[in-house]
C-alpha cells in the first residue's frame, strides 16, 4: 500500500504539478476498496494456497466393510488466476498417513472422481475459468489385517499438475503442485469460501499474491448453480449443473440387507443445452456409524444414461433451465444386532457429454457430487412445497 506524505500532498496541490499528478494517479491507482482489502486465499491446515490455485479439504469421512477401511476425501479447487486453468491428478501420488503409521492409498479405477488423471494418458477435462471453483473426490483404502489399529487423525498428500492445451489439439504438462494438508478427522466438513464483494464502480481491485510469483488472485465467482442452491441443504452446484436430492427411501431387514433409493433432480442452469451421464460404479454411501453402502446391481442408476468402458449413453439431455430426475441405488449387508444409521453421506460422479458427427459421444468434464447429513424421507423441493403451503394457510388465517 502506498502512503502519501505531507510533502507529496502539498506537491499535488500546486497547479503546475497537475499533469504530473495525473500521470502518477494513472500509474499507481489508489482505490478506496484497497483500504480494506484482504488476501483472497487464507492458508490453514485444510487450505493450501498457491500462486494460481487454492486447494481445500471440503469433506472427509471414513467407512468400513469386511475388514477394509475406506476414506472419502472431497477437495475443492479454485482458480485464483486471471486465465483458464486446466488441472489433472498425478497418478500414484495420493495417500493418507494416519496417527498409527498406517498408509492409505487411492484405490481402483473409481478412486478418483471429478478430475482427470495424468498417467499413461492425460485427461484434460477439468478446466476452471478465472474465479471458478470445482470439486473432486478421492477414495483411499487401508486393508486392516488381524490386530491392525486404525488411526483417528490423517495427513493427506497428493499432487495436482497444470495441463496446457495447445493450438494443435495436443496438451503439455505444466507446473506440479504437491498438496500437503494438516491432520483431518472422520466427519470433518468445511464451508466453501464466500465470493468476494463486487468493487465499487470505478475502483480497481488490489489482489494478493501469496505465492510470490507475480500472479494476481481472482475472487471466487458465484455460478448460477451455486446461486440457485442458496438456502437448500440438499443441493449441490457443479459447473452448469444444479443437483438436488428430493427423496431418500430405505428398505430391508436385519439379517438380510438394507438398501436405499436416492432420487436426484438435475437442473441445467446454463444458457446452453446440456447432456450429462452417470459414471458407472461411482455411487457411494455411508452412515454415521461408518457402515459402507455400495451400488445396488441393476438398481445402481435409473432414468439417466451410464458412462462405462463400453460407451456413453446420451439420453439425459436438458434444455437451458430444464430439469429431470434420476434414481440411484445403494445397498449393504445388515448384521443382526447392529444399529442402522439414521444419517447418511452420498456420492456420485456425472460427466458432461457431447454428441459428435456420426453419433460419436465425447465425454467432457466430470463432476464429483457429494452430500452429507441426509435422512430418510423427502427433501429439497418437495419439502419446500410443503413449507410454502403451510405459509399460505397461516397467511389466510392472518398469522404473521
Amino acid at each position: 500500500m502506498l502512503v502519501f506524505s505531507r510533502s507529496v500532498t502539498r506537491l499535488l496541490r500546486r497547479p503546475r504539478q497537475l499533469r504530473f499528478a495525473a500521470m502518477l494517479a494513472t500509474a499507481f491507482p489508489l482505490p478506496v476498496a484497497i483500504l480494506s482489502a484482504q488476501p483472497v486465499c487464507t492458508a490453514s491446515s485444510t487450505v493450501v494456497c498457491s500462486p494460481k490455485l487454492e486447494s481445500a479439504v471440503a469433506e472427509f469421512r471414513i467407512s468400513q466393510s469386511v475388514g477394509t477401511y475406506t476414506a472419502v476425501m472431497q477437495l475443492r479447487f479454485v482458480n485464483r488466476s486471471a486465465a483458464p486453468l486446466t488441472l489433472g491428478y498425478v497418478d500414484g501420488s495420493g495417500q493418507l498417513v494416519d496417527d498409527q503409521g498406517n498408509r492409505w492409498t487411492v484405490f481402483g479405477s473409481q478412486g478418483v472422481r471429478g478430475i482427470g488423471r495424468i498417467g499413461s494418458a492425460i485427461n484434460a477435462s477439468f478446466e476452471l475459468q478465472p474465479g471458478e471453483a470445482g470439486e473432486a473426490s478421492f477414495e483411499l483404502r487401508f486393508m486392516g489385517g488381524a490386530g491392525a489399529i486404525r488411526g483417528t487423525r490423517f495427513t493427506p498428500t497428493l499432487a495436482i499438475r497444470e495441463i496446457e492445451k495447445l493450438a494443435s489439439g495436443q496438451v503439455r504438462l505444466g507446473r506440479e503442485y504437491v498438496l500437503r494438508f494438516g491432520a483431518v478427522a472422520d466427519g470433518m466438513t468445511t464451508t466453501a469460501p464466500a465470493a468476494a464483494p463486487t468493487p465499487a464502480p470505478g475502483s480497481t481491485a488490489m489482489p494478493s499474491d501469496p505465492g510470490g510469483a507475480g500472479t494476481p488472485e481472482v475472487p471466487i465467482a458465484v455460478s448460477g448453480a451455486e446461486a440457485a442452491c442458496t438456502g437448500r441443504s440438499r443441493c449441490q452446484a457443479a459447473g452448469p449443473i444444479m443437483a438436488e436430492i428430493i427423496r431418500v427411501v430405505g428398505t430391508g431387514a436385519a439379517g438380510r440387507g438394507h438398501s436405499m433409493q436416492i432420487g436426484v433432480r438435475f437442473r441445467n442452469v446454463s444458457t446452453q443445452p446440456l447432456i450429462i451421464g452417470y459414471r458407472a460404479a461411482s455411487v457411494r454411501a455411508s452412515d454415521e456409524n461408518g457402515a459402507a453402502y455400495r451400488r445396488d446391481g441393476a438398481n445402481e442408476a435409473r432414468g439417466i444414461g451410464v458412462i462405462s468402458r463400453s460407451g456413453a449413453d446420451p439420453q439425459f439431455a436438458l434444455a437451458p433451465g430444464a430439469s429431470r430426475e434420476a434414481v440411484f441405488g445403494v445397498t449393504r449387508y445388515w448384521k443382526p444386532g447392529t444399529a442402522l444409521g439414521t444419517r447418511f453421506a452420498f456420492d456420485i460422479a456425472v460427466a458432461e457429454l457431447q454428441v459428435l458427427p456420426g453419433r460419436q459421444i465425447s465425454v467432457g468434464r466430470e463432476h464429483a457430487l457429494a452430500w452429507t447429513d441426509l435422512t430418510l424421507g423427502a427433501g429439497g423441493a418437495d419439502v419446500q412445497k410443503g413449507v410454502d403451503a403451510l405459509k399460505s394457510i397461516f397467511k389466510k388465517k392472518g398469522t404473521p
